[in-house]
């Protein structure tokens, strides 16, 4: 199998994979930020890397195979982001109706900007 990422697999490491991963950032969101469709959640871990976790709902996007583009563009995106993925965040990234697939690139890329500044603001808080 080829590593179409330039060697930034997505391992299992960098995943929120337990409902009780979800159930902690739900409940302990420290930053929240939406545009267009998209919503991040995040709050800080004690990990030395970030992790991702997607909530994608068939109300957001009916068709299978366009929920699964979704995620692997906030996938992708999160394979890219170096600052997001050594920021030491549990991030949630979830899909409401009316998400545009022909513009979830520009929206993570917005919405990434907008988490950091307000992750930054905390560190200094």
């Amino acid at each position: 199998m080829s590593d179409r990422s330039g060697g930034e697999a997505f391992s299992k490491d960098r995943r929120l994979q337990s409902s009780s991963d979800f159930d902690c950032v739900f409940a302990q969101t420290e930053v929240r930020v939406s545009r267009k469709g998209i919503v991040m959640l995040a709050r800080r871990n004690q990990l030395s890397r970030s992790r991702l976790g997607m909530v994608i709902s068939k109300r957001s996007l009916k068709l299978a195979s366009d929920r699964n583009q979704l995620k692997r563009v906030i996938r992708e995106w999160f394979r890219r982001e170096r600052r997001l993925r050594e920021s030491s965040l549990d991030v949630i990234v979830m899909s409401r109706p009316g998400v545009k697939l022909t513009q979830v690139a520009q929206i993570l890329a917005g919405l990434q900007d907008d988490l950091l500044e307000r992750v930054d603001r905390l560190r200094c808080a």
